[in-house]
């Protein structure tokens, strides 16, 4: 009896090389979404999009040290990562498959204490009444939303 292409492999060369090293991969990017004075605070990217503060996740770290780096980076400020709120597949300039990963965070920084990098345009903080006019990923939409109504922000 012959076995399957795949199973051979897993029970021969599957053993020293993991099957993973075959798997699609895609990059993956960790955001923040932070409030300072009840107001979301956002940063227009490369797209000309209004985007949360994150990025890409380094070699060997963890996720939240990810973001927590990333923020620090982006805006000049520490945050507390607190609540994972959703993971999804974005497509961007029609190129390139990303997961996201969003956050809740909190910070005790003020707006002044905001500073921002090269990495992006322009800097901003909105309130829930002006998200529906920003060029923004409306999935992050539902979430910035639900979260600048709750007490917490």
């Amino acid at each position: 009896m012959q076995l399957p292409l795949k199973k051979l492999y897993l029970r021969t060369i599957g053993r020293w090389l993991t099957s993973d090293l075959f798997a699609y991969r895609m990059p993956v990017s960790v955001k923040g979404i932070c409030f300072i004075d009840g107001k979301v605070i956002l940063l227009k990217n490369e797209r000309n999009e209004w985007d949360l503060p994150g990025g890409k996740i380094g070699r060997r770290e963890t996720v939240k040290a990810a973001l927590k780096r990333e923020i620090k980076e982006e805006l000049g400020i520490e945050v507390k990562v607190e609540e994972l709120l959703e993971v999804f597949t974005a497509r961007m300039n029609h190129q390139v498959d990303v997961l996201i990963v969003v956050y809740r965070c909190t910070t005790k920084a003020t707006m002044q204490d905001l500073r921002i990098s090269s990495e992006s345009f322009e800097i901003g903080c909105f309130s829930n009444g002006q998200l529906l006019n920003l060029k923004l990923n409306p999935r992050y939409l539902y979430y910035l939303e639900k979260t600048l109504s709750s007490p917490d922000a």
